[in-house]
């Protein structure tokens, strides 16, 4: 049977991108203590495959996995996996955000949550685990008023109340996965895949600009570069490299032997499909026509309605200073202003191919609740000056 380790324990991100790069396909999902574990199963074969996190778009590079591949396991690259990731807030149930003295979570997302968790939770202590499915356990497990940041998944696997939906700070926040194995794929000389390569370079002037040059007049489009220390000398490091095409077609191998020539230890990790935002397999809940999950589009739903709940609070705030301005006037509903609004919004909405009659009736709910919302301030206002 066909196993493939992720980063355990259940609930992490890492299992989430086994599930959508497993799809349909049968098999066992092994829930792992540590990358490194993830890397020894594959290399000994008690995996078949392991998915690993290579980077995140906000945090960058993951220099664990990169280390593990540039060091001792001669493993290849075979799939990437892009995942939309979306931190949220954990507590017990009961528990409120102002209660929260402790949050647990993984390093990568306290990066990510920084401004989040500095202006909401100034004062609660950051405390880090070895994933985000640990930190979830650790505070169901306790009687106290801690939180863990993590996947929503972690939630309902080990019982906890979300009472902040998105806190990353970036709205677009994704993580790319690598699955690994013993061997490279066989790939296509048609466009679409990717190669991936590691090597060091001379001590000498030009040598890296000598590397990306034999790319660059071959006109192949380099996606990512990154270095990391050797771990010998100060100032030696190893480049890793991404770029589009497989090593099937002339071009790729032309650079490939010029690059072997000018670099030290080149490691040519493997071609792999691109990934096409709509998954490059199939699972048992998406469309069999455009290949998108459904837990890819309930994360990018969740990221919508986490900015449109910031919008309306902001929103909301205004209203509330134009209330202000409106001490003592006796007509607060102006109809010519709510038309012209109601107008605009039309004309937007039919202008980005929206639902025009969707857009008119959501803001007639807005328009009146502002309404309300300002007599409401009016009313208590003019209380507090008759006191």
């Amino acid at each position: 049977m066909y196993r493939i380790g992720y980063l355990g324990p259940k609930g992490t991100f890492s299992e989430e991108a086994a599930c959508l790069y497993m799809g349909r396909r049968e098999g066992e999902m092994t829930g792992c203590s540590s990358l490194e574990e993830i890397f020894t199963g594959v290399a000994d074969g008690r995996l078949d495959e392991g998915i690993v996190p290579v980077e995140n778009s906000t945090e960058g590079a993951v220099g664990a996995v990169l280390d593990l591949l540039a060091g001792p396991f001669d493993l290849a690259v075979r799939r990437e996996v892009v995942l939309p990731v979306c931190q949220s807030l954990m507590v017990r149930p009961g528990v409120k955000l102002e209660q929260v003295e402790r949050v647990f979570s993984h390093s990568q997302p306290f990066a990510q949550c920084r401004n989040f968790l500095r202006k909401e939770l100034p004062a609660a202590l950051l405390t880090e685990c070895s994933s985000t499915a640990a930190a979830a356990v650790q505070v169901a497990a306790s009687d106290r008023p801690w939180a863990a940041l993590g996947p929503q998944r972690a939630a309902a696997e080990y019982g906890l109340q979300v009472v902040v939906p998105t806190a990353n700070d970036c709205p677009d926040n994704v993580t790319r996965f690598w699955v690994v194995g013993r061997e490279q794929l066989s790939c296509s000389i048609e466009h679409g895949y990717k190669t991936s390569l590691i090597f060091g370079v001379g001590d000498r002037p030009g040598a890296l600009y000598a590397v990306l040059r034999e790319f660059s007049i071959r006109e192949i489009n380099l996606t990512r570069i990154e270095s990391r220390p050797a771990k010998k000398n100060l100032g030696d490091y190893l480049f890793f490299i991404d770029f589009m095409g497989g090593q099937s077609r002339p071009e790729v191998q032309e650079a490939l032997r010029e690059v072997a020539s000018i670099t030290l230890g080149l490691k040519i990790l493997g071609s792999y499909p691109e990934w096409d935002h709509a998954g490059s397999r199939t699972s048992g809940q998406e469309s069999s026509v455009t290949g998108v999950t459904l837990t890819t589009l309930r994360h990018e739903l969740d990221e919508l309605d986490a900015q449109m709940v910031d919008l309306l609070v902001r929103r909301t705030r205004l209203v509330d200073r134009v209330a202000q301005l409106k001490q003592g006037k006796r007509d607060i509903r102006d109809p010519a202003r709510e038309n012209q609004i109601l107008s605009r919004v039309h004309q937007i909405s039919l202008a980005r191919g929206g639902d025009p009659k969707l857009a008119e009736e959501v803001w007639r709910v807005i328009l009146d609740h502002s309404v309300y919302r300002q007599k409401d301030q009016l009313t208590s206002g003019a209380a507090n000056k008759n006191h």
